[in-house]
């Protein structure tokens, strides 16, 4: 017996686990919706309501293709009851973290390809979600099975190894096979067709308004754009696939395209679970987070950096001082996760600023600098700010709000000279939010001069690429508030920086 079939034997005698907390579900019979949307960005958790749906309905000679159909089918009480035999992910292990990389760049695939669908006037439904999201079922069940191999596959294609190949050596068979044996396996509706990678070269015209073939051409080119964007976005890999995009579709500005449909894509998953691996594409490039949180190694990052942004941000610590934020008594239930906000947030002006900087309008720089720098202090209720240029090797400030008082932070100089992470925020986008939790490790890793100048608060850096270069570098804090930086305002912060991102690089004078 083949490798390849005692995987599927594990899988069919195996409960499959799923990547969702259990406390990250609303009760189904209080909120049926919420819990809807829960199970639509956490797939793996889908896949089973769906099998177990299709098992029972088989016998009707039909198959379900759509969440709501399978809900219905399975009824609440026992939806219910699956919920509970269902085995969750250790959050700690190599599979989670692959998992939910890997289902980011699908929930992210799925998005675009729903955004290309709407540019086409072609309809839309929920079978053509799941069909695109189950895309990539194959690398998933790897995940599960071989994780520490994944791992190091993961490793070589950042090397510039082919992703495919390498798995497809392992499993002894093309990977559209293996889906469709996974999908037979799991009662799952048969994978779509696809065209190959050698077939996409060959596209020389625009794809006719035939939902066979668009789904055929596009769909892998979907999954492989959100997966090679993870990694960078500067790559002889993104160039190729950004080609074949702009023949298939018709677009000449593809490329350009790709940094208003990403966002949007991104913007749309919200659980923290699977979304923080696909806000990742909301910055230029995969951007550097918190120091040594311990939970969850990089996949393939200098180990004396800071944790990658494709695990979240470690969880709110023990104030040492201060009153814990209030925590919103009842969340309107389609959020399905408690995002905690300070009594400083004013959502409104941070939108606001946010609406100004996607205007696809001329600004100067100047310009863009001030809507950033008011969206930062008055909506996201950050107090000092500083914006640091590079001169000689060096961090400089140049700008700054809210520190007339506080001479270090207005004369702040960072070298990069024996420093790797100042030189990582040099090379590329790049975020990090210093806390109690890894505050140790941040005296290890970051320079004296900035901890000296932060003065034991909790920060937020972010370096911003426009074009080749990493031209300037924010730092932000929130000194004299009563409440603590959260996780909540981290994801804030990295949304809006990658807004501001963007305006530079549409004006980049």
């Amino acid at each position: 017996m083949t490798t390849s079939n005692l995987w599927l034997e594990r899988i069919q005698a195996a409960t499959l686990p799923a990547l969702l907390p259990i406390s990250a579900l609303p009760s189904p019979e209080a909120a049926l919706s919420a819990w809807n949307l829960a199970m639509r960005e956490d797939p793996l958790l889908a896949l089973q309501i769906m099998g177990q749906a299709n098992r029972i309905f088989a016998r009707r000679d039909q198959q379900l293709t759509t969440l709501d159909h399978a809900v219905a089918v399975l009824g609440v009480q026992r939806l219910m009851n699956l919920n509970r035999a269902i085995p969750r992910i250790s959050p700690g292990s190599t599979a989670y973290r692959g998992l939910r990389l890997n289902i980011g760049d699908s929930l992210v695939a799925a998005q675009l390809m729903k955004q290309w669908f709407e540019l086409r006037r072609l309809p839309w439904g929920e079978s053509d979600y799941w069909s695109v999201l189950y895309h990539n079922l194959g690398y998933w069940a790897l995940w599960l099975l071989e994780p520490q191999k994944m791992e190091a596959f993961e490793q070589r294609s950042t090397e510039g190894r082919n992703r495919t190949e390498l798995v497809e050596n392992l499993i002894e068979q093309p990977l559209t096979l293996w889906n469709k044996r996974l999908s037979r396996t799991l009662s799952l509706p048969p994978a779509p067709d696809c065209l190959s990678a050698d077939d996409l070269d060959q596209i020389r015209e625009r794809l006719p308004d035939l939902r066979s073939q668009y789904v055929a051409a596009l769909l892998p080119l979907s999954h492989e754009l959100a997966y090679q964007l993870r990694l960078s976005w500067q790559s002889p890999a993104l160039d190729r696939l950004c080609k074949i995009g702009a023949t298939a579709l018709g677009i000449d500005d593809f490329r350009d395209r790709l940094k208003v449909w990403v966002p949007n894509a991104a913007r749309q998953i919200r659980l923290s679970e699977a979304g923080s691996a696909a806000r990742l594409l909301l910055a230029q490039q995969p951007s550097l987070s918190k120091a040594g949180t311990p939970a969850a190694a990089p996949l393939h990052r200098d180990p004396r950096l800071a944790e990658t942004e494709d695990t979240r941000p470690p969880p709110k610590p023990e104030p040492r001082a201060r009153v814990a934020a209030t925590k919103p008594a009842a969340p309107p239930p389609a959020s399905v996760t408690v995002a905690t906000k300070r009594r400083a947030l004013n959502p409104d002006v941070l939108e606001d600023a946010r609406t100004r900087l996607r205007r696809p309008i001329d600004m100067t720089r100047s310009e863009i600098h001030k809507t950033a720098l008011e969206g930062l202090q008055s909506g996201l209720g950050l107090s000092r700010i500083v914006l640091l240029n590079m001169h000689n090797g060096i961090w400089q400030a140049t700008r700054t709000a809210g520190c007339s008082y506080y001479l270090l932070l207005r004369n702040l100089r960072l070298p990069l000279l024996n420093n790797p992470v100042m030189q990582e925020f040099s090379r590329r986008t790049a975020a990090f939010w210093l806390n109690d939790s890894n505050r140790d490790k941040g005296r290890q890793t970051l320079p004296a001069d900035l901890l000296k100048a932060a003065a034991d608060e909790a920060f937020f850096l972010r370096s911003f690429k426009v074009g080749n270069a990493v031209p300037f570098l924010v730092y932000a804090d929130a000194k004299d508030d009563d409440e603590e930086l959260n996780e909540h305002d981290y994801r804030l912060f990295r949304d809006f920086c990658a807004d501001w991102n963007n305006a530079l690089t549409r004006n980049p004078k």
